[in-house]
């Protein structure tokens, strides 16, 4: 599926973003998570996008050239996109805001910019922030996938109790959700994001 996964660069702001010559997802949610982790599950590369247990850590927005061969449409490139953790307390208000409209203009103004993945810890239900960029991303036409991390730190028998509050706090039925502990959760990922994405 993933043929090669390279990092291209890590951004501060718009001026540092690579050329805009190949369609891009990125990948956003609350610090810690699992982005990081999604992501090198996603392109089956262990250490590709850095891992860390400290919230807080990717302040920049870090860019991967993805090459895949997919069965439907054959070899594609493209931009994969770890966004910047939002939330973290710990974090000075004068950075978050920085971080914050950093991420809005790139949201607004990439026009590369074909999906936005936002991931949602299966233990907590979406706050303010997640409603706010659900929103954000709507009114600036951008397609939105909800992706369910840490699966595994709930029972099996609470999976989907946790996926229908999660989904019905986004207004979405539970099977537009993506739980990552799902074995086939990464081709069904694809198969989902590629007419979105080409």
């Amino acid at each position: 599926m993933i043929k090669d996964a390279q990092f291209v660069r890590g951004a501060l702001d718009l001026t540092q973003l690579p050329e805009a010559i190949m369609p891009e997802i990125a990948f956003v949610g609350r610090s810690n998570v699992g982005k990081s982790t999604f992501i090198n599950r996603l392109t089956n590369r262990k250490k590709l996008a850095k891992t860390s247990s400290t919230p807080g850590r990717t302040r920049e927005i870090n860019y991967f050239e993805i090459r895949g061969d997919f069965e439907e449409i054959g070899e594609q490139k493209f931009f994969l996109v770890d966004l910047p953790g939002f939330g973290y307390a710990k974090m000075s208000k004068q950075l978050q805001k920085q971080i914050q409209n950093f991420m809005i203009d790139y949201i607004q103004n990439r026009d590369s910019l074909k999906v936005i993945c936002l991931l949602n810890d299966i233990r907590r239900d979406p706050g303010e922030e997640e409603l706010e960029l659900r929103d954000f991303c709507f009114r600036n036409g951008k397609h939105l996938l909800v992706i369910v991390t840490k699966s595994d730190k709930v029972k099996r028998n609470d999976l989907k109790k946790r996926a229908k509050i999660i989904s019905q706090r986004y207004h979405l039925e539970p099977e537009d959700l993506y739980l990552t502990g799902e074995k086939e959760a990464t081709k069904s990922f694809w198969e989902r994001v590629n007419p979105l994405l080409f």
